[in-house]
C-alpha cells in the first residue's frame, strides 16, 4: 500500500486520500476527544450532562438547546428577569429540533462531537497538504498542529499555583484538540478556518483562469463557511477578515494581482463574516442581557500573562520563524505567513473581548511554518546518510514528542483531577438529581437559588430560571455569587439569610451536597422542606 495517493483532477487540483498514518492521527484525535467524558463516567454518579473544565459554559449551551427546541429563539435564563427570545443559534437550533423530538439536551449536544472531530481534522489535514510536500514534513506538521500543548504548563513547580493556572488556561486556548472537551462549536470554527483560507485562494486562481470565480464550488464554500465560522465563534470570523483582507492588500501592493481583481474574487469572503457580526452588534445594543454578557467578556491586557503566553508559544514559534524565509507567491502563501502575526495583533487590539481566543488555532500555521523551516536541515541530513540520517530522525521525532506528549498527558491528568476533585458538579449525587426532578415536575413556576456551580444545571434540567449562575449572563455576577456563597456556607445569620432569599424573588432554594450550611433555622417557617439524601429543597410559600 502506498503512503500517499494523489491524482490530478481535470481542473488541475491535487486530490488525495488519507494514508495509514493519517487514519492513525484521526483515531488518536477521536480517542482524545473522549478523555474527559471517560473520567466523568469512571467516577460514577448521575451524569450532569457535560464535559470540560467550566460547567457554567456547558450549562449555557444545554439550556440554549432546550430554549431552541421550545421557542426557536433563545432567552437568558440566568438572571430572574423578564427576557425576550431574541437569539438564533444556527447549529444549536438543529440540536433543539432533536430535543423537541425527545432527545435529551446533553445527547443532542454530544452528537456534535464526531462532527467537530472530522471538521477539525479535515481542515488541518488539507491545510498541511496544501503547504508542504514532503511526507514526513506533512506528518510532523499534522501531529503538532492538532496536538500542540506547551511543555511550559508541565513545569508547574517553577510557576507556583497561580502561574500553573495561567499556563493551564493558555494551553487550553492554544490546544486545538482541547476544544473537543465541551466546545465542539469552537472546534468546528477552528477546523473551518483553514478551509476558508484554502478556498479563498482558489477563488483568486479561478478568477485569473476563467474570469468567473464565484461560479466555482470552492468560492461559494469559502463564503458560506466564513459566515458559519463567524456565527459559531466570532473571534475566528474576525481572524478570517483580518487575514484575507491584509493578504489581498499585500498581493495588490506587490503587484501580484490588480486590486480590482482581488476585490472581485474575495469580497464575498470578507462580507460573509460581517453578517453574523452585525447580528451580534444589534443584539448587544437592543437586548440588556446581551449587552451585559458582552461587557462581561471584556478582558484587560495583562502583560504578565502576555509574557507567559510568549513563553508557552516559544517552543513552536521559534522554529516557525525559519519558515518565513524565501519568496512569497500567491494569496495562500501570504495567508500562511500572516495568520499567526495577526493573531497577536487581535490579542493586543484595544477592547478585544476574551483576548486569548485570538490564539485559537494558531498552532496550525505555526506547525506548517516550523516544518517548512526545519525541512532543509532534515533533507541534508538524510542525504548524508549513516549516523547523521539517524540523528536527524531522532531529533525531529523528539521535537514533535516534546511539543505534544508531555502537555497532552498533563491535560488528561488535569481532566481527571478536575472531575475527582468534585468542586464542580460533573457528576451529581442521586439526591441532587431527585431534587432537580422535583422542581421540574411540580408544575409550578418560580426561580431557583442554589450554589453557583449547580445553578448552571437548573435551567436546562428543570426549565426554571436561576438567580445566579454564569458570569456571562447573570447581572452583577460578582456580588450575587458572593451572597450565594455566604448563604450556602453558613456565614449568614437566620435573619440575613431570610432577607437575602426574599430579595431574590425565587420560589425554590436548593442546598446541594457540597453545601455546609443547614438553612432550616432560617427558612423552615417560610417554606416546605424536603430532603433528598444530602440535598435539601426549600419551596417558599406564596407571600412569605
Amino acid at each position: 500500500m502506498t503512503w500517499v495517493t494523489e491524482q490530478r483532477t481535470a481542473g488541475g487540483r491535487a486530490s488525495a486520500r488519507l494514508d495509514r498514518f493519517d487514519f492513525g492521527v484521526l483515531l488518536a484525535l477521536a480517542g482524545l476527544s473522549l478523555a474527559f467524558l471517560f473520567w466523568v463516567f469512571v467516577r460514577g454518579g448521575v451524569f450532569g450532562g457535560w464535559e470540560g473544565y467550566v460547567v457554567a459554559d456547558q450549562g449555557q449551551y444545554l439550556v440554549w438547546i432546550r430554549e431552541a427546541g421550545e421557542h426557536v429563539l433563545i432567552a437568558n435564563r440566568f438572571d430572574m428577569r423578564p427576557d425576550d427570545h431574541v437569539f438564533l443559534h444556527p447549529t444549536l437550533l438543529l440540536s433543539g429540533v432533536l430535543y423537541a423530538l425527545g432527545v435529551s439536551a446533553p445527547v443532542a449536544y454530544l452528537l456534535w462531537k464526531p462532527v467537530a472531530v472530522l471538521v477539525l481534522f479535515a481542515g488541518v489535514w488539507r491545510f498541511v497538504r496544501a503547504h508542504l510536500e514532503g511526507r514526513w514534513d506533512r506528518r510532523a506538521a499534522l501531529v503538532v498542529a492538532l496536538f500542540f500543548v506547551s511543555p511550559a504548563a508541565v513545569l508547574s513547580p517553577l510557576w507556583g499555583e497561580k502561574g500553573r493556572g495561567t499556563f493551564d488556561f493558555i494551553s487550553g486556548e492554544i490546544w486545538p484538540a482541547g476544544h473537543l472537551w465541551g466546545y465542539p462549536m469552537s472546534a468546528i470554527a477552528v477546523g473551518l478556518t483553514p478551509l476558508v483560507f484554502l478556498w479563498a485562494a482558489r477563488a483568486v486562481t479561478a478568477l485569473r483562469e476563467t474570469g468567473v470565480p464565484w461560479r466555482a464550488r470552492s468560492a461559494a464554500l469559502a463564503a458560506g463557511a466564513a459566515m458559519l465560522v463567524s456565527a459559531l465563534h466570532p473571534w475566528q470570523g474576525a481572524m478570517i477578515i483580518a487575514v484575507v483582507g491584509v493578504a489581498a492588500l499585500w498581493a495588490a501592493v506587490a503587484r501580484e494581482a490588480r486590486w480590482q481583481e482581488l476585490a472581485r474574487a474575495l469580497w464575498p469572503v470578507l462580507v460573509a463574516p460581517l453578517l453574523p457580526a452585525a447580528y451580534y452588534f444589534v443584539l448587544r445594543h437592543a437586548d440588556a442581557s446581551w449587552e451585559a454578557g458582552t461587557d462581561n467578556y471584556a478582558t484587560p491586557l495583562d502583560w504578565t500573562m502576555t509574557g507567559r503566553l510568549a513563553l508557552a508559544l516559544a517552543p513552536l514559534a521559534l522554529p516557525a520563524l525559519l519558515g518565513y524565509r524565501g519568496r512569497v507567491n500567491g494569496l495562500g502563501e501570504r495567508v500562511l505567513r500572516l495568520w499567526a502575526p495577526l493573531g497577536l495583533v487581535l490579542y493586543l487590539f484595544p477592547g478585544t473581548p476574551v483576548r486569548f481566543h485570538a490564539f485559537n488555532g494558531l498552532s496550525i500555521p505555526l506547525a506548517v511554518l516550523a516544518a517548512r523551516g526545519l525541512a532543509p536541515y532534515g533533507a541534508r541530513a538524510r542525504a548524508a546518510g549513516g549516523s547523521r540520517r539517524g540523528l536527524a530522525v531522532a531529533v525531529a521525532a523528539g521535537w514533535c514528542a516534546l511539543l505534544v506528549l508531555p502537555g497532552t498527558v498533563d491535560r488528561v491528568r488535569s481532566a481527571r483531577g478536575a472531575v475527582y476533585l468534585n468542586q464542580q458538579p460533573f457528576n451529581l449525587d442521586d439526591g441532587e438529581a431527585r431534587a432537580l426532578d422535583a422542581i421540574a415536575d411540580n408544575g409550578r413556576g418560580g426561580g431557583v437559588l442554589t450554589s453557583v456551580d449547580l445553578a448552571a444545571i437548573v435551567p436546562y434540567w428543570t426549565g426554571h430560571e436561576t438567580w445566579v449562575a454564569t458570569p456571562s449572563w447573570t447581572p452583577d455576577f460578582g456580588p450575587r455569587a458572593a451572597q450565594a456563597s455566604n448563604l450556602f456556607a453558613g456565614r449568614l445569620d437566620p435573619a440575613a439569610a431570610r432577607s437575602l432569599v426574599r430579595g431574590t424573588g425565587v420560589r425554590y432554594v436548593l442546598s446541594d451536597c457540597r453545601t455546609a450550611a443547614d438553612l432550616g433555622a432560617a427558612l423552615a417557617s417560610e417554606a416546605s422542606v424536603r430532603r433528598y439524601g444530602c440535598a435539601t429543597l426549600y419551596e417558599l410559600r406564596p407571600g412569605s
